[in-house]
């Protein structure tokens, strides 16, 4: 068996190519198509996955009941985001709207409580 040292991003991506059809994704995807029957659901699960990794600097904000804003969300290790010390996280680009809408998308569709879930 061979084995790709890739990102789990860049296995997915390979696997699905330009595959948009549900029908022929829950058939490329057979495993996660029985844990994520509706089809948003298994949409969103077949994205990259986000996370406000700066914004966690204290194990409390965890217990947060919604994201933190949109100019909270990000990184600084973000392509083309260059913070100063003290700065908010940064300029709103299109990509990071992107990213916290999935964000977003994933918090309600998956009724999540908390950040932590």
């Amino acid at each position: 068996m061979k084995f790709k040292l890739n990102s789990l991003d860049d296995l997915v991506r390979s696997e699905r190519g330009n595959v948009n059809d549900v029908a022929d994704l829950r058939r490329i995807f057979n495993h996660a198509s029985r844990y994520f029957q509706e089809e948003k659901k298994l949409m969103l699960m077949l994205q990259k996955g986000v996370f406000p990794s700066e914004y966690m600097d204290n194990v409390k904000k965890l217990k947060e009941a919604c994201l933190p804003s949109l100019e909270k969300f990000g990184s600084s290790l973000s392509q083309g985001v260059v913070y100063k010390e003290g700065e908010e996280l940064g300029v709103i680009t299109k990509q990071k709207e992107e990213r916290y809408q999935q964000a977003m998308d994933v918090f309600e569709e998956f009724q999540l409580h908390d950040i932590k879930e």
